[in-house]
């Protein structure tokens, strides 16, 4: 993955574009997008310059059916997330770029007000199409009701195997693997970045379920939702760690996620999480959707814990890689 371009706010505009930049055969895109205002209206992307009608979208507001919320024909995409005086929302989107293919978008977004309980703490499951066949996207432009923040930003990384050339995303921050079986699968301290990227493999000895925490903060600082299994989605407030598996199980997990990680705004955290369930192919395997925000507006995550609540331990081998960058 390669920065292809980005742009922060200047606390006037009330658009924000990147400069154009050249896919080099990119065809696969992803967004990090962070909005901030003093507005209550939604933030908006619109792609190529394209102001045309080319534009649909349709996404899931708290677990709510996707049916409330279909729109074709517009100018330019709904994020679904405001600036929520000052506390914003954040969101990440990836996206294809095939040349002579309409492009199609999958995201999701994390609308939260101050503090660790669910007051204003919503998200979206969104997908999206924009209908052109005959070019590669160059630029993208943020838009917005109100003058947006200087902390808002959109960042636009592209992926191409074969282009060597460009800025490279994803720099390693830490990778740790236990040697023994234990209840704490740590990161160690690593360079914070406003931008990470985690992936944990929890192998496990009996009964395994695994609590996140930020900067060994386990104080009722957390404010997380869960779906397991794609049933509802259920929400905690004042937690002291979020969990990507709703129920301690015999089996290995796996658990890919992303976190905004800005220093003076409380972090989102957006987790995929998947448990082998019995072995063999006749038995599915369990998941978990997980959204999070740690109300630390004062630093930034430094490191990352994976502890276990269950009755066993995770065994020897388990590991938890850390990438990111500024």
């Amino acid at each position: 993955w390669q920065i292809l371009a980005r742009i922060s706010g200047n606390g006037s505009a009330t658009s924000l574009t990147t400069p154009t930049f050249d896919p080099a055969g990119a065809t696969h895109l992803m967004f990090l997008i962070q909005g901030y205002s003093s507005s209550g209206e939604e933030f908006e992307l619109r792609l190529h310059g394209d102001e045309g009608t080319n534009y649909t979208r349709r996404y899931n507001y708290e677990g709510i059916g996707d049916d409330r919320y279909v729109q074709s024909g517009w100018t330019k995409f709904r994020l679904g997330f405001s600036g929520n005086s000052g506390n914003g929302g954040a969101g990440i989107i990836f996206m294809t770029n095939r040349l002579d293919k309409e492009k199609y978008g999958i995201g999701t977004f994390l609308h939260g007000g101050a503090g660790s309980d669910s007051s204003n703490f919503t998200r979206r499951e969104w997908v999206s199409k924009w209908a052109n066949t005959s070019a590669q996207m160059t630029n993208a432009t943020l838009l917005h009701g109100a003058a947006i923040h200087s902390e808002s930003e959109i960042v636009v990384l592209g992926y191409n195997p074969t282009n060597t050339t460009g800025t490279a995303a994803w720099a390693e921050l830490a990778n740790v693997t236990l040697g023994s079986d234990g209840d704490n699968l740590s990161s160690g301290a690593f360079t914070t970045k406003k931008y990470l990227w985690v992936q944990a493999k929890l192998d496990n000895t009996g009964e395994i379920n695994s609590k996140v925490t930020f900067n060994n903060d386990t104080a009722g600082n957390y404010q997380f939702a869960r779906s397991p299994d794609g049933g509802e989605w259920v929400t905690y407030d004042d937690a002291a760690g979020f969990y990507p598996l709703a129920d301690a199980e015999s089996h290995p997990n796996f658990v890919n996620m992303f976190i905004i990680n800005t220093a003076n705004k409380e972090k989102r955290a957006f987790c995929e999480a998947v448990g082998q369930g019995t072995a063999g192919a006749g038995n599915a395997t369990v998941r978990g959707e997980t959204v999070a925000k740690w109300d630390n507006t004062s630093n930034g995550i430094t490191e990352i814990d994976f502890d276990n609540t269950g009755s066993g331990s995770f065994a020897s081998g388990s590991n938890i890689k850390v990438w990111g960058f500024d």
